[in-house]
């Protein structure tokens, strides 16, 4: 695996409610008050970078991550993302029709959501942002293994 395959498995899954700008630091690594951790942010990192820190700190560190909306994990040696093509003028039209149908479509579901039976409650709301992530960092286990192998010139 390389770097950015290694980066892309790394979660975070309880985020950290201390926002980045109230932590003192600078781009790279600030210092948390309320959990009295240094927090990096993988974004200002290249991807060698990041993995040394995480081969460094074995596993155990607070980081920010922004992902793109593939699931790319950020960093600044990160690939910019491709523009897509322009649209021609065929490509507007159909556009065009499809927004009308879909405004029908809004307009019937509302119509059905207003004369809609209320007994059952909603469901929950997913939350979708493209806003950082911040908390301690999850590194799978064989990904750990593979950065540790690669430390000591071994590979899989």
């Amino acid at each position: 695996m390389n770097a950015n395959e290694l980066l892309n498995q790394i979660t975070i899954p309880t985020p950290c409610p201390v926002n980045w700008s109230a932590m003192t630091g600078d781009d790279r690594v600030r210092f948390c008050a309320s959990c009295e951790k240094h927090v990096y942010n993988f974004s200002a990192m290249s991807s060698d970078e990041a993995i040394a820190l995480i081969r460094d700190k074995n596993g155990e560190l607070c980081g920010q991550l922004y992902r793109r909306e593939d699931g790319t994990l950020v960093t600044s040696d990160c690939q910019p993302r491709p523009q897509p093509p322009s649209p021609s003028p065929w490509q507007f039209s159909l556009r065009s029709t499809m927004a009308v149908i879909a405004g029908f479509a809004g307009a019937f579901g509302l119509a059905r959501l207003l004369y809609a039976d209320r007994t059952q409650p909603p469901p929950p709301a997913t939350p979708t942002s493209s806003a950082p992530t911040g908390g301690s960092i999850c590194i799978p286990p064989n990904v750990m293994q593979t950065i540790s192998n690669q430390s000591s010139g071994q590979s899989e």
